[in-house]
């Protein structure tokens, strides 16, 4: 049973592994890009509050989507970038977030594979960076019939389907 869980778990790192290859030129591009790809923007403020609604951060987000200018045109990546500054207060120091969730489409305008980087950090130093790829489930009904042992996990998958269909719906 062990043999047959690990030949399973090899060829799903396999399958990853080559969707992370697969996207890699695609993953290169950047808003310098302009005249090979379409690309649309989309930018905005984030100021969160705490339950007394006393504001404790603010910061930006912006929505980079790329697509092909041939006919037809084809999606290839969204990019989702959120920054947030927490405020200082008495019992915490200043510090903020920056997150990149990076959505690549196969050639039906699916979402096929997400990258995830993140870096947590103070004025003075880094206090967290990693850098995620997640094998996306086909849709959002096949991800409600998978176990997830992290919990937060779902969420984030959750979440990515949510961006993914925001800019599917996107003229």
């Amino acid at each position: 049973m062990f043999f047959c869980q690990n030949n399973a778990a090899l060829a799903a790192q396999k399958e990853l592994s080559e969707k992370i290859e697969k996207y890699q030129y695609i993953d290169t591009l950047s808003s310098k890009d302009y005249l090979h790809y379409s690309i649309s923007i989309k930018e905005g403020n984030i100021e969160m509050f705490d339950k007394n609604k006393k504001e404790h951060g603010r910061g930006g987000f912006s929505v980079y989507t790329y697509k092909t200018t041939s006919k037809p045109q084809k999606l290839l990546k969204s990019v989702h970038k959120q920054v947030v500054h927490y405020n200082q207060s008495k019992s915490q120091i200043q510090n903020s977030e920056n997150i990149v969730i990076t959505i690549f489409y196969d050639d039906n305008r699916k979402p096929d594979l997400a990258k995830i980087t993140e870096n947590h950090y103070t004025a003075d130093e880094v206090l967290l960076s990693s850098l995620n790829y997640i094998n996306l489930p086909k849709d959002i009904e096949e991800s409600k019939k998978i176990i997830y042992t992290k919990e937060y996990l779902k969420g984030i998958i959750d979440h990515i389907f949510d961006e993914v269909k925001e800019v599917i719906n996107r003229p």
